[in-house]
């Protein structure tokens, strides 16, 4: 007996509580049209940005990230990690120039014949700038370091748009085997059209 009594009493509640949102809903909607109606008209500008839709209200932060899963929050800090990056392209190539640097000191050092370190003349110029005396050896195997490195990168480059070219060739030949291949079909339905 005691169920079905509060069965009922939970239905009733339920109808008040639908019966209150559907009103309190109407109030809102009441509020807009009253507040519309004193509001200044709209102005519209080319520049100016997209009001936000009244149909749509933004979601607090948290609540819009208890919709992601894990897999998706992850996918998404990969691909902002990724856009950083990307802007700091120019940190990048600080980095890659310093370890360029780097390696290259390490080769002279290594290159270095003499364990003993000379003690170098420094004296300043009339335009009071320091001049130091370098020795010849070490300025031509620092040259010659420089022109290795800098053949070395040619040679990647030059690798690497010959790799482009033929990729980039109207029939698309993969490799030398590939051309040959549709060479030798290219010539066989020849044959096939003349008879």
């Amino acid at each position: 007996m005691d169920l079905n009594k509060y069965a009922d009493r939970l239905k009733n509640l339920k109808r008040k509580g639908v019966g209150l949102s559907v009103k309190n809903k109407q109030q809102v909607l009441q509020e807009e049209k009253q507040t519309a109606a004193q509001a200044k008209p709209t102005v519209y500008s080319m520049n100016a940005e997209e009001a936000p839709s009244k149909e749509e209200p933004e979601e607090p932060e948290e609540a819009r990230l208890f919709q992601y899963s894990m897999k998706d929050y992850e996918q998404w800090q990969e691909k902002e990690r990724r856009k950083s990056q990307k802007v700091s392209g120019v940190a990048k190539y600080r980095d890659l120039a310093k370890f360029t640097y780097d390696k290259e000191v390490q080769q002279l050092r290594k290159n270095c014949t003499s364990k003993v370190e000379k003690t170098k003349k420094i004296s300043i110029n009339e335009k009071g700038k320091i001049v130091v005396k370098d020795d010849p050896h070490l300025i031509g195997s620092l040259a010659d370091s420089l022109n290795k490195t800098a053949n070395e990168r040619h040679a990647r480059i030059e690798k690497k748009i010959r790799r482009q070219m033929v990729s980039d060739t109207p029939g698309g030949f993969v490799n030398e085997k590939n051309k040959q291949f549709n060479d030798k079909i290219e010539r066989q339905t020849k044959k096939r059209e003349e008879n």
